[in-house]
């Protein structure tokens, strides 16, 4: 099981670091889930995208009606800012 986790904060352009409850940082671009139709879409502005929170250990945008699954952020997180991979949208 992944740990919980504790925070999350806008870095830059669509990359969100995320902290869990065992210490370890994650750096997570979220390209990937901006490219096509869907929910998602609602927080391409960076305005919105900026106004990222942490709901029930849940990375969320919107008062939740946008979220990123914990272990998702784990799993294909970066461990560094500099080792995440471009996005189609990302600036880094």
């Amino acid at each position: 099981m992944i740990a919980q986790m504790t925070s999350v904060a806008y870095v830059k352009d669509y990359v969100i670091r995320c902290e869990f409850s065992h210490g370890k940082v994650k750096f997570y671009d979220c390209c990937a889930q901006l490219i096509g139709k869907g929910v998602f879409n609602r927080i391409k502005a960076f305005e919105v995208f900026r106004a990222v929170n942490l709901q029930n250990h849940t990375v969320t945008w919107l008062n939740g009606e946008v979220d990123i699954a914990p272990d998702t952020v784990y799993t294909n997180g970066s461990d560094s800012l500099e080792g995440l991979q471009r996005g189609r949208f990302s600036r880094v």
